[in-house]
């Protein structure tokens, strides 16, 4: 571009000085344009003094223009895009400026704008400018003085290319110079000085400056002789940058304030400039710079004083001074100085610590992802070029390996790849990989700024746990070299920052022994039988290890020591080992925390038959040592030691006379106990009593019945003593199990037949069978599933008006019903019978020798509105209990061993039930850089009712929430938060679905079912994320509706499933075809979008997988997994479109018309689902839809319609009758017709309106490719007529063109299924066990999930990719042990699982957990002689359980006397009193406490007797209280003279042992001499009188005092008396 004029600009040695270029780190941006210098001015001086008086503007005379003005005029507003701004102005002098009155901002009508660029263009050759914002300054009172301005806003980088003018009073465009700076409080501020007063301003964009045509000295004209220059070409569009070259350039150089030009054809211009050179240096207002090129065409000066001089000797000695690292292009002549590297380093920033001079990352966690970041840090000065890559810097793409030498890194930097950007992205830097030598390049992409000074950080993130890195090895060194070009020249410079090192660890925190398992003889799965293997005992040690968090890979090595009876170690078994062997250690393990592992050892069996002969008792002391040593063997070992003393005592045999029980409950939501009135099981009596219903149903009860019979299953002849228990002489007998429910109250009512029926019935069974195990004369007992007799089974009989009948038997093998009288069942499921109408009363029979028979049984009962009932509730009670009756009657023959009758309620209450359901947002966020922005939903549900003690929340069995997503939103997965009262749940408890384009509607819906009971509320929480093409496509309202089901066959004011009143009514109405129950509620939620947003044009297609919240160009698809494609085609502000057909060869990336295969070859597609073409409707259009079945179609190619093959086939057919013919699967390429409207009218797309669809795929089920990353490639093609105004006329223009492509990855994966059960009864399964996947997939994804069995025992495991892994349980409930064992899991190459140690039955693994029998143990303690409660004892329970958890227990009576240790584990303790209550003895006994598979506790006395329990069952261990021994001192001399002052002495051993040496003294007379001795424990004393009263002799006799337990005491040779009244 040319000046077509410029003014005097050179006049005898006065130049024309830029803007200076600021100094490194001065500014944050400088924009240099030219200044419109006054020719007065430029002819006042020509030294340099005065020269360095000439800056126009720089950030500090900025500033202190600003600071020093007395008064500044403010404007507050908007100014651009929406951005609240501040306009300062203030004189440039410094004077007050509060005369002007107020500041006035106004802007430009487009017409003036339109004007300005035109007059700036004018100044202009092959140059276009754009306004970018132009606006008007003034204030009330004008005035023509020189303003320092500066607009500070949120962000001004769209005016950081931008020219600035200001229109002079003439109307001519005058640029300006301005910076741009960060403020303190993170704002930006434009600052220029206007020097021709206020008025209009412009900030333009120029295009095409770079055509600069240089015309050689010589060619332009002279000036004329008034000083005037004629029209001049030159190859620079400005003339701020002026270079004088000489003797002294160097010095100059360093000095960038101000740059002048070194082309000045005047001898006098050249010898100023070479003689002033100093006096610039020197004066700190000049600075020379030698980076930039100004060409102008030559310029003669005349002066009288000066003889014409070229200036080639200059020029010649500038040259002379280059550096020998630059590529020198100039040619002679040419007056550019390269540009100047002033400084280049590279530092380490962060990630890492300096340990004695070495950078060391010390990792508390292996999991990959960690960044070393570096920076690079340049100082430069001189013009770059405007090309790109200009500015570049070269550092290593990879610096970190593993142990196997392979690269373990990513490379990351702030900047895209090149090959990323779209047509219209224009970013500062970008950079490019080049793997084949180790190199990235990061390079400018915008022109580079002219002197500065900067940094650019980058990392290396590990891509591997830290396991896989050499402990302290030292990653490559970061080497980097940096490139400055310009037009003539290239100069590097390079530097290198060391690399970094990781410190791995691997450490033990403690090992502990824990209680052995004794095996008498060998176990076959211990390996080969040893040949004396019958000459010893084993034990299999379980040794629980504690290993810190690790960073390392390490090895774990047991050293097992023992040596009492003959002890030796026989081997060593590891967690996920299944045999022992003699190798005590495995190598690089990589798991932390719990391990558990196993040791077995033996001893001799003769030594210990002997000793538990004589002495009924011996120990065995093993050692155990842990090492965990590092693999590298940098650091040192870490071990832990840890001991255990296992004492064997012989077994006592306990004879179990016989023990039947049963209870009764009432059932609320499940199987939920009632406690007390305030568990409601149903709460429609309101409705029940007005006659809105007819039936009160769902009354469920539970009653257990359960008998350990032991002693009378002997067969006859038995006594029950141990030799019966050798002989097998138990379990021979049968007793017959009875089990009736019948009889319904109310309030104490009963009801009448007519009145209510049982509609269903539960039943659960628990059978335990025995073999007595004459080592520790116990019965080892097993849970029975199978196996049984015929007569074993249970029969089933109801009660109607025909009277008793069978109506069922259930087979305890099959675990189902057979023999059923279709009569009286209506149906049977599993466990469950459901009964015709009339059924009044249920029986359950059967006849067992098991060692333990328990029968659970759960009828439901409903009631109906009869007239008896309606009598009942006339006085109409807002609360009812309904008693349910039921007998437990254990026989045998004749003999009636329990007959027990038990009953329990179920409360029905009356209540304004209300349902509440809650939509609402609790969060956006606008996420400007990603385009986007997010919405966070949240829904509540709960019901509840309101009385005068507040408010209670009604329990909900479970519930489902319908969740019907704003239109072109998409789901966050990773956001989804379940929770039930406040308690956050996992996957399992509650799952979720999505079904794409519900019904048509173009919107997701967002299925949740929560399968957890609650007793408040459900809520869940939410993200959507919204792209800012989805608010231009469906506007800016968005709507989300919900619907509520809850799990409870009705809700208060709940509706059927109808759609509610909710905008989405007719979508979302009939939602569960399989019900009508009012159990529905609805709500929505809307958002208005209130922030502007920004949108792309043209045609663009992304890709999303199922659980992205986001389309994008590059994405991950599993095997099988659901994706879509959304393709999107925008028009600009001035294009209309109409003809609109679209074209996708699925998963095929062509380019050109001519091609007959794809630009890129995908190595897998997927399989065509649908289209979502809800917009198209949306915008007007109506669609018509086309497939193809021909492979790898090239649209270019093959976009007619009406097309045929050679064979006269069709091309496209037209979708339903293609899939009526083929079906979707045969679908190979879509066409998508929307050319016209509903009407049949021409549908247009109008000006920045856009239209969209989606493409919906399912990946495959393998990979056949081969490829370690198998991508697959698409674009889209667009067929439509663009309509254009150009002038008067509307343009019509056929347009024919593709997006660039996306990428797909695939990736193998596989879904692990789970279901949790009993391992004892596979039928039983367990809820609420959590389990947790770890490792790092081959692909490099890290995964550490967790999932908890739902209701059904069921937990899955979704998408988990290729690769090995470790699976462990890692909490469950407490009638569950804790499975210890750990699983390797792997996913193979086909996306198959395999799970060593685990069985698999229809792809589903069954993991199990043992029943952990447990109790309470409950006692009461009682004094023994008033038999009232004792507060206040202290009793321990110690002991190891039988799962070897230890227990250390202390427990204290309360008011009622009453201790409980709670949930104690299957296993024998010790009970002992520590402590007595205040005046009472302390029991002395030791007590055995044995709680047994059945869950049930027992208390034994020293002697082994089970101690007495009252009426309830309850336990009862007596406190014996001190004892008193009282007696009158009386006189001989007469009847009824008492004494006073006798001292007497009471000694002897207690009972217990202890010894006893009182004193007491008579009291007074009128009291009777009363002697006492309180504090005694039971015993016989010896008791003397020590002293006489006066005038009395000492009575010499010794008498015996016997004091027994229970309070009463006698003395020998004395009688009772009456003393005083008895009353």
């Amino acid at each position: 571009m040319k000046l077509k004029k410029v003014a005097s600009l050179l006049l005898s040695g006065v130049m024309l000085l830029s803007q200076p270029a600021y100094a490194a780190g001065e500014v944050n941006e400088v924009v240099e344009t030219d200044v419109a210098g006054e020719e007065e001015s430029l002819r006042e001086d020509t030294n340099t003094d005065n020269m360095g008086e000439i800056n126009v503007s720089n950030e500090t005379a900025n500033q202190e223009a600003l600071d020093s003005t007395s008064s500044v005029l403010s404007w507050n507003g908007t100014f651009y895009q929406n951005q609240n701004t501040e306009i300062n102005v203030s004189y440039e002098s410094g004077d007050d400026i509060d005369a002007l009155g107020a500041l006035q901002f106004d802007d430009l009508s487009k017409e003036a704008e339109t004007e300005i660029c035109e007059k700036i263009k004018s100044q202009m050759i092959n140059a276009s400018v754009r306004g970018i914002k132009c606006f008007s300054l003034n204030t009330e009172n004008k005035n023509q003085a020189s303003y320092k301005i500066n607009i500070v806003m949120q962000d001004a980088s769209d005016f950081r290319n931008a020219e600035l003018y200001h229109i002079a009073e003439n109307g001519e465009p005058e640029k300006l110079t301005y910076t741009i700076e960060n403020t303190d409080d993170g704002r930006q501020r434009i600052a220029f000085v206007s020097s021709g007063g206020l008025g209009d301003f412009a900030f333009v964009s120029i295009s095409d400056l770079s055509d600069i045509t240089v015309e050689e000295p010589g060619a332009s004209d002279m000036p004329e002789a008034d000083g005037s220059t004629s029209e001049t070409d030159g190859d620079s569009d400005d003339m701020t940058d002026l270079t004088i070259s000489g003797d002294n350039t160097e010095d100059a150089s360093e000095n960038e304030d101000i740059t002048v030009n070194d082309n000045i054809d005047s001898d006098e211009s050249d010898s100023n400039m070479v003689d002033n050179q100093d006096d610039a240096d020197s004066s700190g207002d000049l600075t020379v710079n030698d980076s930039d090129k100004m060409a102008i065409g030559e310029t003669e000066i005349q002066d009288s004083e000066n003889s014409d001089r070229q200036n080639e000797d200059v020029i010649d000695s500038a040259s002379a001074e280059k550096s020998t690292d630059i590529t020198d292009n100039n040619t002679p002549g040419d007056s550019v100085e390269p540009v100047s590297i002033d400084n280049f380093k590279v530092l380490f920033v962060s990630g890492a610590d300096n340990i004695d001079g070495q950078t060391v990352w010390n990792p508390s966690d292996p999991a990959a992802g960690h960044s070393f970041i570096y920076r690079a840090e340049y100082t430069m000065s001189g013009k770059f070029s405007t090309d790109v890559g200009a500015f570049k810097i070269e550092v290593p793409l990879h610096i970190l390996k593993d142990k196997d030498g392979n690269w373990a890194d990513t490379f990351q930097c702030p900047y895209r790849l090149s090959s990323e950007l779209s047509e219209n992205d224009v970013p500062d830097f970008v950079y490019d990989i080049d793997e084949e030598n180790n190199k990235v390049t990061i390079y400018n992409y915008k022109s580079y700024p002219t002197g500065t000074s900067g940094y650019i950080e980058f990392a290396y993130e590990t891509t591997k746990e830290t396991t896989e890195y050499a402990d302290m090895s030292v990653s490559e060194n970061v080497p980097a070299k940096v490139y400055a070009t310009n037009e003539n020249s290239t100069v590097t410079a390079d530097a290198t920052a060391d690399g970094v090192c990781i410190d791995t660890h691997a450490t033990i925190a403690y090992t502990q022994k824990k209680k052995p398992t004794l095996y008498r003889s060998w176990n076959k799965a211990w390996g080969e039988t040893p040949a004396d293997a019958v000459n010893y005992y084993y034990l299999v040690w379980p040794i629980k290890t504690y290993v810190n968090k690790n960073t390392s890979c390490y090895s774990f090595t047991l050293n097992d020591t023992c040596t009492d009876m003959k002890s030796s170690v026989i081997g060593y078994r590891f967690s996920g080992q299944s045999s022992f062997s003699d190798i005590n250690s495995i190598d690089n393990v990589k798991t932390y925390g719990d391990r558990y592992d196993y040791v077995l050892t033996r001893y001799s069996k003769a030594d210990a038959d002997a000793i538990s002969k004589d002495a009924g008792r011996f120990y065995i002391h093993n050692d155990i040592e842990a090492i965990v040593s590092p693999s590298d063997h940098v650091d040192a070992d870490t071990n832990a030691t840890s001991s255990y003393d296992w004492f064997y005592e012989s077994p006592v045999y306990m004879y179990g006379k016989g023990d039947f029980w049963a209870e009764k409950y009432g059932i609320y939501g499940g199987y939920n106990k009632v406690e007390s009135s305030e568990d409601i099981s149903n709460y429609v009596l309101g409705e029940f009593e007005e006659g809105d219903i007819d039936t009160l149903p769902n009354l469920k009860y539970y009653v257990i019945g359960d008998g350990r019979p032991s002693a009378y299953t002997i067969e006859d002849g038995g006594t029950g003593e141990v030799e019966d228990a050798i002989n097998d002489m138990f379990w021979k007998k049968k007793v017959d199990y009875n089990i009736t429910d019948d009889g319904i109250a109310i309030e104490g009512t009963a009801l009448n037949d007519n009145d209510y029926d049982v509609s269903k019935a539960e039943l659960k069974t628990l059978i335990k069978e025995a073999v007595f195990d004459e080592t520790t004369y116990e019965f080892k007992t097993s849970k029975k599933t199978l196996g049984f007799n015929e007569d074993d089974n249970i029969s089933v009989s109801v009660r109607t008006t025909e009277g008793w009948n069978q109506a069922a038997v259930y087979d305890l093998n099959s675990k189902a019903y057979k023999d059923i009288n279709e009569k009286y069942v209506k149906s049977a499921s599993g466990r469950t019978l459901t009964f015709n109408a009339g059924v009044k009363a249920l029986k359950y029979l059967c006849s067992h020798a098991y060692y333990y028979t328990e029968l659970n049984v759960y009828p439901e009962i409903s009631l109906f509105r009869t007239e008896h009932v309606q009598e009942i509730l006339k006085n109409k009670p807002t609360k009812i209990a309904v008693q349910n009756n039921a007998k437990f009657l254990v026989s045998q023959g004749d003999k009636v061993i329990l007959d027990r009758d038990t009953h329990a309620s179920d409360y029905v209450q009356k209540v304004e039930r209300e349902s509440e359901i809650k939509k609402d947002i609790v969060k956006t966020e606008n996420l400007k850089k990603e385009s986007r922005f997010e919405v966070t939903w949240n829904i509540s549900f709960q019901e509840k009712y309101v009385d005068d003690d507040g408010i209670h929340y009604i329990y909900q069995d479970s519930g489902k929430f319908y969740d019907l997503l704003p239109l072109g939103s998409n789901f966050d997965p990773s956001s989804l938060t379940v929770s039930e009262s406040s308690v956050v749940l996992t996957r399992g408890e509650y799952d979720y679905s999505l079904t794409e384009n519900y019904r048509n509607s173009g919107r997701t819906l967002l299925t949740i079912s929560i399968a957890m009971p609650t007793k408040n509320q459900y809520s869940v929480k939410y993200n959507t994320s919204h792209d800012y093409d989805s608010v231009n496509d469906y506007g800016r309202n968005l709507l989300n509706s919900v619907v509520y089901e809850s799990g409870n066959n009705r809700i208060g004011n709940g509706r059927s499933d109808d759609g509610g009143n909710i905008s989405d009514k007719n979508t979302l109405s009939d939602i569960n075809p399989d019900t009508d129950e009012k159990k529905f509620a609805y709500a929505e939620a809307r958002y208005e979008v209130n922030f502007p947003v920004a949108a792309s044009t043209g045609l663009k297609k992304q890709v999303k997988n199922s659980t992205s919240s986001t389309y994008s160009y590059n994405e991950v698809m599993h095997k099988n997994e659901d994706y879509s494609y959304k393709i999107r085609l925008t028009n600009d502000s001035t294009t209309k479109a109409t003809d609109i057909i679209f074209f996708d060869s699925l998963e095929n990336f062509y380019q050109d018309e001519d091609q007959t295969e794809p630009t890129k070859v995908s190595d897998w597609k997927g399989k065509f689902q649908g289209l979502n073409l809800a917009q198209f409707v949306y915008k007007g259009a109506t669609p018509v839809i086309y497939y193809s079945k021909i492979e790898s179609l090239n649209p270019q190619k093959h976009n007619d319609l009406k097309e045929k093959t050679k064979d006269g086939e069709p091309v496209w057919i037209e979708a339903s009758k293609f899939e009526r013919q083929f079906g979707l699967d045969k679908v190979r390429a879509i066409a998508i017709d929307a050319t016209k409207c509903e009407d049949g009218s021409d549908f247009i797309l109008d000006e920045n309106e856009s239209i969209s669809f989606i493409i919906y795929m399912q990946a495959p089920d393998e990979d056949t490719s081969d490829k370690q990353d198998p991508v697959t490639y698409n674009n889209i093609f667009v067929d439509r007529t663009a309509i254009k105004e150009v002038g008067d006329e509307i343009v019509r223009i056929p347009q024919f063109y593709h997006q660039d492509y996306t990428q797909a990855h695939y990736r193998i994966s596989g879904d692990l299924d789970f279901i949790k059960v009993d391992a004892t009864d596979a039928s039983n399964v367990i809820q609420g066990i959590t389990y947790k996947l770890t490792g790092t997939s081959d692909y490099g994804t890290a995964y550490d999930e967790e999932r908890t069995s739902n209701k059904y025992g069921k937990l899955s495991f979704r998408e988990i990719e290729k690769g090995t892994y470790q699976l462990k349980e890692t909490l469950c409930s407490e009638d569950w042990q804790l499975n210890k064992e750990t699983y390797t899991v792997k996913i193979n190459s086909k996306g198959e699982t395999v799970i060593d140690g685990l069985k698999n039955e229809d792809g589903v693994y069954i993991l199990e957990d043992e029943p952990r029998s447990h109790a309470d143990v409950i006692f009461q303690k009682i004094d023994n002689v008033t038999g009232s409660q004792v507060e206040g004892a202290v009793f321990k329970l110690s002991g190891v359980s039988d799962y070897g958890n230890e227990y250390t227990l202390y427990g204290t009576s309360n008011k009622i006397g009453r201790i409980t240790f709670k949930n104690i584990e299957l296993g024998k303790y010790d009970l002992v009193e520590v402590q007595a209550p205040d005046g009472y003895i302390k029991n002395g006994q030791k007590y055995s406490v044995n709680i047994d598979e059945n869950n049930r506790a027992y208390i034994y006395d020293s002697g082994g007797n089970e101690i007495n329990a009252n009426s309830n069952r309850l336990y009862q261990i007596e406190n014996e209280p001190y004892h008193s021994v009282r007696f009158l001192k009386s006189s001989t001399y007469g009847e009824n003279i008492y004494l006073e002052g006798a001292e007497f002495n009471l000694s002897g051993i207690s009972d217990y042992g202890t010894s006893v040496n009182m004193n007491a003294v008579s009291g007074r007379a009128e009291d009777g001499g009363l002697v006492v001795f309180d504090g005694l424990e039971p015993g016989t004393y010896t008791l003397k009188e020590t002293k006489a009263p006066a005038g009395h002799y000492i009575d010499e006799k010794l008498y015996d005092v016997v004091v027994n337990k229970y309070g009463t005491f006698t003395i020998d040779g004395l009688e009772k008396v009456q003393f005083g009244n008895k009353e």
